[in-house]
């Protein structure tokens, strides 16, 4: 590749679209792996590898973080088995810092995901356009180094789809299925979009009921088996719910510049009006953006209009997107309006090239921070962890020291106690109501974490 690439460069000639396409193959996989190996770990992961931790130790479904003691079944998470399971493995070999944790089991269904995505691009322009995409999207680097879902839930949801394009409709839809359960928006969002392709399509009303109906039993399955275990559900049932009444349209002129932030909405509406007008040309493609419509619309009506909501929506959307810009390159369109797409484009990539980069600088200021905390109650091993704030109780700390902490609310202060306060600023004005202000002893202070150690003869 390189002996092809140089000599074009010198002759003055751009580089065709195979070399650029292999070229940011190992680019986005720079980016995971350099989010992947900073060791600072953040709160959805943790409560994913707690769950995980407590499966591998106890054999149960269940948290040890939320009250320091085991709590069956778990109704704090909303990540499900294809995610899990490998966590509790890893944890039970021995893996159980985060670095160690994110190769072992994200990594692989990055990289599965990524074999599957470029797959699906149909030819070398379509690839390096995609490819281009994908690098701008931002967020997505730190996301799929994470313990979270996303990306095992892609990969799983890509699987799926390429079984049901062969006619293999029941390995499909259980792949899909197993996609929801590791991530619980993608349910409805996987229905929703399959029943919109086949009324769009002329389907059978066959294949249109019998997808819906096989995606749903994973999710039964676990549902019911922990119905029978515990006789009771966890969170997903409520979740499933939130995911049906969280919407606000209020919030739609927000969340409209949410997204413009995240993809630009002429690229958006130029991937589905290529899907459309080429649904029968481009039947996989126009699939795809069918897939992507409920997160895009949970995008914006929802509460907050994350970029999480949206990541799938819009990862399922660029191949749409690839081929719409390849269609307006090769087009009859005035040149003035093919520079300003490339430029746009080029814009947008380096733009989202930089915000992933950047994250694992930021990632790298957490980690020292939390290096910092965890030396501070290191050398503090025999004192009893009182905690509150906005993050409360601290799921990352826990897992980095493996000690809990309890609510310092619910139990009264001893000599020694040392206290956490993460998210909140009044710690030391609401201690003044109880007469113990002044007998708490600042040992560190770097926002947002404050650490007090609790001594009666510091009061004034």
């Amino acid at each position: 590749m390189t002996t092809s690439l140089l000599p074009r460069i010198l002759r003055g000639q751009a580089p065709d679209a195979r070399t650029l396409a292999l070229l940011l193959l190992p680019l986005l996989v720079a980016l995971h792996l350099g989010n992947a190996v900073v060791p600072a770990v953040d709160h959805d992961e943790s409560i994913t590898v707690n769950i995980a931790a407590t499966l591998a130790t106890y054999g149960e479904h269940g948290n040890t973080w939320q009250v320091g003691r085991l709590v069956v079944p778990d109704r704090s998470g909303n990540t499900g088995p294809p995610l899990v399971l490998p966590v509790a493995l890893a944890w039970k070999l021995g893996i159980r810092d985060s670095v160690g944790m994110r190769l072992a089991t994200v990594t692989p269904y990055f990289l599965g995901f990524l074999v599957l995505f470029w797959k699906t691009l149909e030819d070398w322009e379509a690839r390096f356009v995609g490819l281009l995409l994908l690098l701008a999207i931002p967020d997505w680097a730190v996301l799929s180094a994470r313990v979270i879902g996303e990306f095992a839930a892609l990969f799983l949801v890509l699987a799926g789809s390429r079984c049901l394009w062969c006619g293999r409709l029941v390995a499909g839809a259980l792949l899909w299925g197993l996609a929801a359960i590791t991530k619980l928006s993608f349910l409805p969002g996987l229905v929703l979009g399959w029943i919109a392709w086949c009324l769009t399509t002329r389907r059978g009303w066959g294949s249109c009921l019998l997808v819906p109906a096989l995606t749903a039993v994973p999710m039964l399955l676990y549902l019911g088996v922990l119905r029978l275990r515990y006789g009771a559900t966890t969170d997903f049932a409520m979740n499933l719910q939130g995911l049906v009444v969280l919407f606000y349209p209020r919030n739609l002129p927000l969340n409209v510049c949410k997204l413009n932030q995240y993809f630009p909405w002429f690229l958006v509406a130029a991937g589905y009006a290529w899907a459309w007008l080429e649904r029968r040309a481009a039947d996989r493609v126009y699939f795809l953006a069918c897939l992507s419509g409920f997160w895009m619309l949970w995008q914006l009506l929802g509460s907050r209009g994350w970029v999480r909501y949206v990541l799938p929506g819009l990862i399922l959307l660029v191949p749409a997107v690839a081929a719409a810009v390849r269609s307006l390159i090769r087009g009859s369109a005035p040149l003035f309006v093919k520079a300003a797409l490339v430029a746009s484009l080029a814009a947008f990539a380096f733009l989202g090239f930089y915000q992933n980069a950047y994250w694992i600088w930021i990632s790298y200021k957490d980690w020292r921070l939390q290096r910092q905390v965890v030396s501070v109650l290191e050398t503090r091993a025999d004192r009893r962890l009182l905690g509150e704030g906005l993050a409360f109780p601290y799921p990352q700390y826990q897992w980095l020291t493996g000690r809990r902490f309890e609510n310092i609310r619910a139990t009264e202060p001893q000599p020694g106690d040392i206290a956490m306060v993460m998210g909140e600023e009044r710690f030391l004005q609401r201690e003044s109501t109880t007469g113990r202000a002044g007998r708490w002893k600042q040992l560190f202070d770097t926002p947002p974490v404050e650490i007090y150690e609790y001594s009666p003869s510091s009061s004034p």
